[in-house]
């Protein structure tokens, strides 16, 4: 009888590693069809992100490359009255933030956050009057022919950490943090 148990705790493990495997395996497999790694914004970094945007009431604000979405929901919360966008295209990450939205939407009753699966470079952004990006170097440069299309004028842009090689910043703001720390420098864009 003991041995029956004991062989029943081994499967339940065994399946238990195989679904943690799994798992992993659609996270890295996400990421390598959405072409790039996630790489999550600090915390600490949150309200200064935010102050750089200066988003006002009635903002339209796109979070490209959002992630499980810590960061447009942060946004959401801080700005009730602006409409907060995050675009991912890492499958993973994307059902990530639709259940972060979800609960969002249950626990604040507030509708003010969209999240979209989309390629960034084939995303919309028509109507943003802010967008703010997370995204490697080369990524940036590509972007930018997007941007320029895109945008309207007067749309503010803020780039954690990576700036664009064809474009000058407005601004850059220093964030004090230690060279070992991701995000040092926030790079600010009017288009």
């Amino acid at each position: 009888m003991i041995s029956f148990f004991l062989l029943l705790l081994q499967l339940f493990l065994v399946l238990i590693l195989l679904v943690v495997f799994l798992g992993l395996l659609f996270w890295v497999w996400s990421g390598f069809i959405s072409k790039s790694l996630f790489i999550p914004l600090p915390r600490k970094i949150f309200t200064d992100i935010k102050e750089s945007l200066l988003i006002k009431e009635g903002s339209v604000v796109y979070h490209l490359g959002c992630g499980g979405g810590r960061f447009i929901f942060f946004l959401a919360k801080n700005n009730p009255n602006a409409s907060c966008i995050g675009v991912e295209n890492s499958t993973f990450l994307y059902y990530v933030a639709r259940i972060r939205l979800w609960y969002y939407e249950k626990k604040t009753g507030n509708h003010n956050v969209t999240i979209i699966k989309s390629d960034l470079l084939n995303q919309s952004l028509a109507n943003a009057t802010h967008v703010f990006l997370y995204v490697y170097p080369n990524t940036m440069d590509d972007l930018i022919s997007v941007f320029d299309r895109e945008l309207g004028t007067g749309v503010r842009l803020v780039s954690a950490s990576f700036k664009f090689t064809q474009k000058k910043p407005i601004a850059e703001v220093d964030l004090g943090r230690t060279s070992s720390q991701l995000v040092r420098s926030l790079f600010v864009y009017e288009f």
